[in-house]
Parts: structure tokens; C-alpha cells; sequence
């Protein structure tokens, strides 16, 4: 079956874009089409979203392994009214 997944290819390895496709750790064959290049500001687009995927993932693993935390902000609010 033919699927369409959308990554950036940086140097050897490619970066998924929109949804992380389900492989496991097969070996598959892929075929990459070359599509017109990006402006600067889609490249800083797919960065910054990338960025927030890992940040998100940085969070659900933290929350699994030690919990929620209590929100400190009015803790911090006390002590630099003091």
C-alpha cells in the first residue's frame, strides 16, 4: 500500500513533519521526491514545531515518571513579596 508522510531530509536522516509514521524497527524501502524548496520562514516553522513536539514528549515522560507537580507560581509570588 502506497502512504504519503511529510519529513524535512536533513543530511542522511529524515525529520517527520507531520505525524510520526508507525514502523516499529522494520526495514522498509522508501521513495523521496524532492518537492520545491522551502522558504527560510516554513524551514522556522517546521523547526519550531518540531521543537514543540519534543517539549511536549520532555513533558509526558516527566509526568510519568515523577507526577504532576503543584503550580509553584504563587509560592514564587510569596517569596518576592517578602
Amino acid at each position: 500500500m502506497l502512504q504519503k508522510f511529510k519529513a524535512w531530509l536533513k543530511g542522511n536522516h529524515l525529520e517527520w513533519i507531520d505525524e510520526k509514521p508507525e514502523f516499529g524497527d522494520r526495514t522498509i524501502q522508501v521513495q523521496v521526491t524532492q518537492l520545491e524548496n522551502e522558504t527560510d520562514l516554513e524551514v522556522k516553522v517546521c523547526d519550531r514545531q518540531n521543537a514543540i513536539l519534543q517539549a511536549d514528549e520532555l513533558r509526558t515522560r516527566l509526568q510519568k515518571t515523577y507526577g504532576e507537580f503543584p503550580d509553584s507560581v504563587e509560592l514564587v509570588r510569596e517569596d518576592r513579596s517578602r
